[in-house]
């Protein structure tokens, strides 16, 4: 998806508009949902269609491709249609997908992919198979041999671009032990590759590199590239280019390969997948380094009108799909677990107010659970004894009749997750534009598979 200055400056501010809107909305945790009495926060036409809803039918708030049938009140027919104008699309290609596929030298070498595919859970694997196939396709635009991939784990991507498209990866991993791991697996590869592939197929490949390291904000452009000159065996005098990669980096992480892209003339392309928005350091907090806003759009706005709340920012990272697909399934056990959430938590707070949004033990199988079985497991790490009677009392019991009413407002919030993402985005996008960077926005995974599905492009010539 291209977009120019104009139209990214005009969806930024109307989807900011409507996050300031319903930032009361957006920004309330549903564990508070019994202890700040959130259900009559909603509009009154709101709260009488939804009396008597079954769950299922929400599916149609998180996809406007949905076929309505239920009426709506304008109001919030009229938002949901707004969220799905300004928000990017999440609709994958599933036949590129399948293309990616069926190029896949591991899906031609079974036991090649035995090995590339050992400890790599699904997610993971398409993630993988569309992600390398775009890196190699910019390496080739932007004629460049090399790549950096952030935060590369055991090397598994790196791996596949090397092999499949003759790369040259150094990977920039902070767990060591990790990259120890990686260089075992790098053996194993090419050991396994001698004997079951003609000579030609690994004549061109070359063993990723694999560096320990912390990227942070006051890297100099000057100290990370002769780290990555050292790691690649190239003098000053070499004269190189490279692409850099990042599957998923975690919070600021996004935001200090964007500045170090920008700010390094061998840096040739950019394609950056991001999460964990909640961890983005803000203006809000007063942090020295702004991991959003990035634009100086934004940036040159009073705060409160670009302001996006940590629960904002929390709430956009959800898997938005998956829970529609919950919905529509009608898997109704599953979901009451938000409404044993908030029944603790009104308990916790009258008892024990310092534990108020305490992280709680994950309890799993929380849908073949009693309330009071799922409340005992989950304070285990608070050292705290919950009284027996106060678990079944009657407060509790119209608490939990009412779970629907906290599965409603879960979807009510989460409808707006892909309008705070997208407005991340939007940022990110601005701020390479406004740098004289040829950037743009792509989905490159299914929602279904992997929520955060879009990635973001830039180049220089």
């Amino acid at each position: 998806m291209h977009f120019d200055e104009a139209t990214v400056k005009r969806l930024l501010d109307e989807s900011l508009l409507i996050v300031r809107e319903f930032e009361d909305l957006i920004d309330s945790y549903v564990l508070d949902f019994y202890v700040e009495n959130h259900w009559n926060k909603l509009p009154p036409s709101w709260r009488s269609t939804f009396k008597h809803m079954p769950p299922h039918v929400l599916k149609e708030l998180l996809i406007p491709q949905c076929e309505n049938r239920v009426v709506w009140p304008l109001s919030l027919l009229a938002l949901r249609n707004i969220i799905g104008r300004l928000a990017l699309p999440r609709k994958f290609n599933v036949q590129n997908d399948n293309d990616s596929m069926k190029k896949s030298h591991y899906s031609t070498h079974p036991r090649l992919k035995m090995l590339i595919s050992k400890q790599v859970k699904p997610k993971k694997m398409h993630e993988m198979d569309n992600m390398a196939k775009l890196c190699g396709e910019n390496a080739k635009k932007y004629s460049t041999v090399y790549i950096v991939d952030f935060g590369a784990g055991i090397g598994h991507l790196a791996r596949r671009l090397a092999f499949e498209h003759h790369l040259k990866v150094c990977c920039i991993e902070m767990k060591g032990e990790f990259n120890q791991q990686a260089r075992q697996i790098d053996q194993q590869f090419i050991e396994r590759g001698k004997k079951y592939l003609p000579p030609e197929c690994l004549s061109n490949y070359s063993k990723p590199i694999h560096l320990t390291m912390t990227l942070t904000e006051d890297i100099t452009p000057e100290v990370f590239i002769q780290y990555i000159r050292d790691a690649f065996g190239l003098s000053d005098c070499d004269n190189f280019t490279f692409g850099i990669v990042g599957l998923h980096p975690c919070g600021n992480l996004t935001a200090i390969l964007l500045k170090l892209f920008l700010r390094i003339k061998e840096a040739k392309f950019l394609n950056i997948i991001g999460c964990c928005y909640m961890k983005l350091t803000t203006s809000t907090e007063g942090a020295q380094f702004k991991g959003y806003p990035l634009s100086r759009y934004l940036l040159n706005r009073p705060e409160p009108l670009s302001k996006l709340s940590y629960e904002a920012r929390e709430a956009a990272c959800h898997a938005i799909e998956n829970y529609a697909m919950r919905l529509e399934t009608r898997n109704y056990e599953y979901l009451k677990v938000h409404a044993y959430r908030a029944a603790l938590e009104r308990i916790l707070v009258k008892n024990w107010p310092h534990f108020k949004h305490a992280g709680l033990r994950g309890v799993k199988n929380t849908e073949l659970l009693t309330f009071s079985e799922y409340a005992k497991m989950a304070v285990a790490n608070l050292s705290i004894t919950l009284n027996d009677d106060e678990l079944e009392s009657e407060q509790v019991q119209l608490d939990l009749e009412i779970w629907n009413h906290v599965v409603i407002f879960y979807t009510l919030r989460l409808m707006f997750a892909p309008l705070v993402e997208s407005i991340i985005l939007y940022d990110r996008l601005l701020y390479l534009m406004e740098k004289g960077s040829d950037a743009s926005i792509k989905i490159v995974f299914d929602p279904t598979i992997s929520p955060r599905n879009h990635i973001l492009i830039a180049g220089k010539r």
